[in-house]
């Protein structure tokens, strides 16, 4: 099975540079690390704040709109190019295609990652900011585990509905986890019993602003192991949950074509 599932990820790994993926990313990292480094400069307090708030919060955009279009748009494929016919057809269950697919694209966002972080210290050695710290790693390192957290919503999605119905409900169900805890804490004691107990249990099952930790760099809260051990639980919990149902919805039944 572990051989099958890697033939997968290999095959997905090559479609997705042949879909010119890794060049684009890399483009848009240069871009934007020079416009957080020029951002920067028109400040004379809140430089390295600006720097990393425009630079995260756009590599935190890239990173998950590629999350999620690409992990949408990988199943429908193979179901509208009908490779997914002729790959179940061989000796190889449909857990191990599914599962081999999200590899393929996990693979291809972690090579992203290095990219986009080498691109970023390098602009903060142009910009004069030196080498990054043990935290900003830390931060850049759990924004790329909720890359892959979104990806494999998108995946599951993909699995039970179309393309664009797949992408629009990725896009809600992002937007929702990163709003969730901020409506939480926005409750007044007025509000109905049942609204805050929905609300509260959305932000206790669903909250990416738990790999969101740049405020914590900023305002110099330390960021223990502890806590990151928690984050990447919660994380790893999550990816494994949404492959599971994926996995089962997909052994149910055939891709929706697209």
């Amino acid at each position: 099975m572990l051989r099958k599932l890697c033939a997968v990820a290999w095959q997905n790994w090559t479609l997705l540079r042949r879909d010119q993926i890794v060049r684009a990313v890399a483009v848009a990292g240069v871009v934007l690390t020079v416009l957080a480094g020029l951002a920067s400069t028109w400040s004379i307090e809140d430089r390295v704040k600006i720097l990393f708030d425009v630079g995260y919060f756009g590599m935190q955009l890239l990173g998950s709109l590629t999350a999620l279009f690409w992990g949408a748009k990988m199943v429908s494929d193979s179901r509208h190019d009908g490779a997914i016919e002729w790959q179940l057809a061989a000796p190889l269950s449909r857990t191990s295609w599914l599962l081999g697919k999200y590899l393929g694209l996990a693979l291809t966002q972690l090579l992203l990652a290095v990219m986009l972080l080498v691109i970023w210290q390098l602009g903060l050695l142009m910009f004069g900011y030196g080498l990054m710290t043990d935290a900003q790693v830390a931060v850049y390192l759990m924004m790329v585990l909720g890359w892959l957290v979104l990806s494999s919503v998108a995946v599951t999605l993909a699995v039970i509905m179309r393309f664009a119905l797949a992408l629009f409900a990725s896009i809600g169900l992002w937007l929702t986890g990163l709003m969730s805890q901020a409506v939480a804490g926005t409750l007044s004691p007025e509000s109905s019993q049942y609204s805050q107990e929905l609300v509260r249990g959305i932000t206790r099952v669903w909250n990416l602003q738990h790999f969101n930790l740049i405020d914590r760099v900023q305002e110099q809260r330390a960021i223990t192991a502890a806590a990151l051990s928690d984050q990447i639980g919660y994380g790893v919990l999550l990816i494994a949950i949404t492959l599971t149902v994926s996995s089962l919805m997909f052994s149910k039944g055939d891709v929706i074509a697209s």
